[in-house]
């Protein structure tokens, strides 16, 4: 960027087509969200079975360990071979039986299900844009905020 020529010059035009390409898509697909989203229907039952599949709540699993003392590290490897036990036998995390855990640590009990819950994870993050419902209602009253 050194030493270019304060008028038009061409060095730089490479990324402006990806620039303009891209605003173009965003005017697009803001066009199309705001309908969507106000016509959209939300089957909760269904969101909520969903989120038994791809192991969600895996980094909560991790995190239950390292209240137990065992280092990160160590806690993501040990609930990436439950997972991928998990996966070998069809299973979500919440299926396990405390007896199969206690395979990989014997730190496992029975509130393991409870630290897991996929409500009690998504309730868990409350940092700013997280994902509690008071975070998320704290977002929403900010954009109207903006909005005004």
């Amino acid at each position: 960027m050194k030493g270019l020529p304060l008028s038009y010059n061409r060095d730089m035009q490479e990324d402006k087509e990806r620039l303009f390409d891209t605003v173009d898509t965003v005017k697009n697909v803001l066009q199309v969200l705001s309908p969507l989203i106000s016509s959209l229907k939300l089957n909760r039952e269904k969101m909520l079975s969903l989120t038994k599949e791809g192991y969600l709540n895996a980094t909560d699993a991790a995190d239950y360990l390292v209240k137990k003392g065992v280092p990160f590290r160590k806690a993501h490897q040990l609930i990436k071979d439950i997972v991928l036990y998990s996966m070998r036998r069809g299973k979500a995390l919440e299926e396990l039986s405390v007896k199969e855990l206690k395979v990989f640590s014997p730190l496992f009990s029975n509130d393991f299900f409870d630290a897991i819950d996929i409500k009690r994870c998504v309730e868990s993050r409350k940092s700013q844009g997280g994902t509690s419902t008071e975070e998320v209602k704290d977002q929403i009253r900010k954009s109207k905020i903006k909005e005004k």
